[in-house]
């Protein structure tokens, strides 16, 4: 079983990127939401946007970090529904939590709705990579015949 890591926002969105490096996966970060995002109509920043070869959009990931309760009510919630959306709006969306300050409903919310720990981020982007080769007619062959691994420089 893995153990838990505390970890800031900083910290978190750089493990994410570290993992992200490690698997050769091509990203930005705080990058503009091409769908607008906001569940509020506004326009959102996106912690990690990941691109395949041609520099479309294969996938947003937000970081959320909390480490002392109280203060986190509604900002995993809020994310899920943002997370949700940009889905229905076609493009997938996961976030990546790290922390103890959450409480439990929110953290089943989350998990319920295709959120991952930190812990777990690796083994999830990898399965996540490797369905999409076993089940194409599913999910986005764009990513799979133009490759979503790092092998160009990205797109300005």
């Amino acid at each position: 079983m893995k153990k838990f890591i505390k970890l800031n926002a900083e910290e978190l969105k750089k493990t994410v990127c570290d993992i992200l490096d490690k698997l050769n996966i091509k990203y930005k970060t705080e990058v503009n939401s091409a769908v607008g995002s906001s569940i509020i109509g506004k326009g959102r920043r996106v912690d990690v946007v990941l691109y395949d070869n041609k520099g479309s959009v294969v996938m947003h990931i937000e970081c959320k970090s909390q480490n002392v309760p109280g203060t986190a009510e509604d900002k995993l919630f809020k994310a899920v529904v943002e997370s949700n959306r940009d889905k229905s709006l076609g493009i997938p969306s996961i976030i990546v939590f790290s922390g103890f300050g959450w409480n439990s409903a929110d953290v089943r919310h989350a998990l319920l709705n295709g959120s991952v720990r930190i812990e777990m981020f690796e083994e999830w982007i990898n399965f996540y990579l490797k369905y999409q080769k076993m089940r194409p007619e599913i999910l986005d062959t764009e990513i799979i015949d133009l490759g979503l691994f790092a092998s160009e420089n990205m797109p300005e």
